[in-house]
C-alpha cells in the first residue's frame, strides 16, 4: 500500500534537512511519497534529487512554509496522487515549479 511520509524540517538547523530527506527518499517504494517541509525553498535539495533519479513538486501554502512532494521518477502512481492533492481546491498549495518542468529531467 503507498505511503505517505511527512518529513517537517521547518526547526531543523541544516545540513540535517537535506540529510534526512536524502535517507529517507532512498526507502520510498512504489506509490510511496515524500512531503517536505521547510521555511524556506530548499535548492540545494533539488540537484541531489536529480542525481539519484526522484521527481519532485515544490508549492507553498502560505508565506511561511515550502512544501516538496518528492517520488522516484517514473512512478506514476505516486505522481498522480501528489498531482490531484495540489490540484484539490480546498486545499491552500500553489504550485511553484517542478522537475517536471526541466526539459534535462
Amino acid at each position: 500500500m503507498a505511503q505517505v511520509i511527512l518529513l517537517d524540517a521547518t526547526e531543523m538547523e541544516p545540513p540535517e534537512p537535506l540529510v534526512r530527506t536524502l535517507e529517507i527518499i532512498e526507502t520510498l517504494e512504489q506509490g510511496d511519497y515524500l512531503r517536505f517541509r521547510n521555511t524556506h525553498e530548499p535548492h540545494l535539495l533539488y540537484d541531489n534529487l536529480h542525481k539519484r533519479h526522484f521527481s519532485y513538486l515544490c508549492c507553498n501554502d502560505s508565506d511561511i512554509f515550502y512544501d516538496v512532494f518528492i517520488w522516484r521518477e517514473n512512478d506514476a502512481l505516486a505522481y498522480s496522487t501528489i498531482q490531484q492533492l495540489v490540484e484539490n481546491k480546498s486545499n491552500s498549495l500553489t504550485l511553484l515549479h517542478s522537475s517536471l518542468d526541466d526539459p534535462d529531467s
